[in-house]
């Protein structure tokens, strides 16, 4: 069994490609910015989150009907494929994708009746669970304290949702920092 990657709701199976991962980095860049400061040795750096991350594949492909001039035809098909943005779920890693688009050129390079290039996918810095930590709580007796856990390796956003039956009088949430 060959290990796909789905991009925008297609997998790479179905466009007839296998894939080699050349370079899926396991943590992005920091964003820093970098002041020099006249009369002090060295900078002075701002670190303000992380930067977008490249997703490195190379895709092969076969000819349709394993005939030379169906390379091509292939060829468009697969970068019409790559050309939208949407989600990138690694099958290694089906329980996480990464919001992607190509946005550099895609050459290909031909032999006989195969053809391959490699695909740079721009993405956010960070994989996002595709099932998210959901958390019901109801009918519950006030005052009442919710615990959230998130289980990433960095900090991320929550949505809570507040549905009452009648007027809410006093609403109070209260973030816990856990070290």
């Amino acid at each position: 069994m060959s290990i796909g990657f789905t991009f925008n709701n297609t997998h790479s199976r179905d466009m007839g490609v296998v894939f080699k991962s050349t370079d899926r980095t396991l943590l992005p860049a920091k964003r820093v910015t970098r002041y020099v400061i006249p009369g002090k040795s060295g900078t002075y750096d701002i670190e303000d989150g992380y930067d977008n991350r490249e997703i490195v594949c190379e895709v092969s492909f076969v000819g349709e009907s394993y005939r030379y001039p169906g390379v091509r035809s292939r060829a468009r098909a697969v970068a019409g494929w790559l050309s939208g943005e949407g989600l990138l779920v690694f099958d290694d890693e089906h329980e996480k994708a990464y919001q992607a688009k190509v946005i550099g050129g895609v050459s290909i390079e031909q032999i006989a009746v195969t053809g391959h290039c490699e695909v740079v996918f721009s993405c956010a810095p960070f994989a996002e669970s595709l099932e998210y930590n959901q958390q019901r709580a109801t009918s519950v007796s006030l005052p009442h304290t919710e615990t959230v856990n998130v289980n990433g390796t960095q900090e991320t956003d929550c949505l809570v949702y507040i549905t009452a039956r009648g007027k809410i009088k006093d609403l109070t949430v209260t973030r816990i920092k856990v070290n």
